[in-house]
């Protein structure tokens, strides 16, 4: 009977063992971080206990080619009631180990609660993940009695930057072929653009739009040259640019644009001028007529006196194109052409100067005897055109 009650007893210890030993707990804080390359970071080794502490003493293990330990700082939990302590600290970089131990002096009694044993610096040193495991963890009360522990370990992943600023995503630019759209060229252009710069959650988005490279310009024509003769008519050309997009470039296509000017009929083209046609150009600032004869008349003041009497039929070519007496409407540096008959008058006058003078272009001064028109000198110009 005593050995089944000694027996229970020892059961009993087992079970109260165990229950004492789930009551403390010291783990690393936080337990999983993710930093960025050559960031420094903390972690702490924090303890939580029903029991009564009054020594501690732990091993960190860490990576040594991922993490670099800068610093180790006793934290506040055996000083919680301002008791003093003494820790001691050993940091091993080359093979990635920490030795921190630490007890009350003075008191003859432990602490218990939630608290911070260490406090540790790292320096991230190269990319990867390290495990931060805790090793030969021990605590006693202040009667030297080993209190039973559970322990969490944690980890650090250390990552590269994507990215600190837009350029490190790369350099916006044109992409890809280019198009054609609306007869101008477009192709795409990239645009890189950094999200969360120089941080752990940094990343690159690279994104392209449709934008325009070149404007092809729109199709033009330039001034028409000399008149030449054709067929017996008057042409002239002028040169034109047919432009556009076609496979993803710009094209300018050069031709020459060629009109009828003017149809000569029977009378036939010399030298880009229909033959036998007579034209008045008036002056352009009222030439002055002095009136020495009675049978002048002044050019300037009345520029239509002249013709009334002479009563020459003209028409506006550059306006109505109707015929009709001359009136008031005259206006220097005006094209005028009269019919065949009403210049008739005017034409073995012309041709006599023309072949006088080897011109086109005769300005008279002219005045009227009667009802024919009679020269008097270079006032009125007679084109032959």
């Amino acid at each position: 009977m005593r050995k089944k009650v000694i027996g229970l007893i020892f059961v009993l210890a087992l079970i109260s063992m165990s229950l004492v030993s789930a009551s403390t707990n010291v783990y690393v804080e936080p337990a999983s971080t993710v930093v960025k390359l050559g960031q420094d970071f903390n972690v702490s080794i924090d303890i939580n206990t029903t029991e009564s502490i009054y020594a501690i003493e732990f091993n960190l293990i860490f990576n040594p080619s991922i993490l670099n330990a800068t610093i180790v700082v006793e934290g506040n939990f055996l000083k919680q009631d301002n008791a003093s302590t003494y820790p001691i600290i050993s940091i091993n970089n080359s093979i990635g180990k920490i030795i921190f131990a630490d007890t009350r002096l003075g008191t003859q009694e432990g602490v218990f609660g939630t608290g911070v044993l260490a406090l540790i610096k790292f320096k991230a040193i190269n990319t990867g993940t390290s495990d931060l495991d805790l090793d030969n963890v021990n605590l006693v009360d202040a009667n030297l009695n080993t209190i039973p522990v559970t322990v969490d370990d944690g980890s650090v992943e250390v990552r590269e930057v994507a990215c600190y600023n837009n350029s490190d995503c790369g350099t916006n630019g044109w992409v890809g072929n280019t198009t054609c759209s609306n007869e101008d060229v477009w192709q795409p252009w990239e645009i890189n653009v950094c999200t969360n710069p120089g941080t752990i959650n940094a990343y690159c988005v690279v994104t392209s739009i449709l934008k325009l490279k070149q404007d092809c310009g729109v199709d033009s024509c330039g001034s028409f040259g000399t008149n030449y003769c054709k067929d017996n008519d008057v042409y002239h050309n002028q040169t034109c640019h047919d432009k556009g997009c076609s496979n993803g470039a710009c094209f300018d296509n050069i031709f020459v644009n060629e009109t009828k000017f003017q149809e000569c009929g029977i009378a036939g083209c010399e030298a880009g001028h229909c033959k036998g046609n007579l034209w008045l150009i008036l002056p352009e600032d009222g030439a002055e007529l002095s009136r020495t004869e009675p049978e002048f008349f002044d050019w300037g003041a009345n520029p239509s006196l002249i013709f009334k009497k002479c009563n020459i039929q003209v028409s506006n070519t550059l306006s109505t194109r109707k015929w009709g007496k001359i009136g008031k409407d005259i206006k220097y540096g005006t094209s005028y052409q009269a019919s065949e008959k009403d210049w008739s008058k005017l034409i073995k006058l012309a041709e006599k100067y023309k072949k006088k003078y080897n011109t086109d272009t005769l300005y008279w001064r002219v005045y009227c005897q009667g009802k024919k028109l009679k020269e008097y000198s270079n006032i009125f110009s007679f084109s032959f055109v």
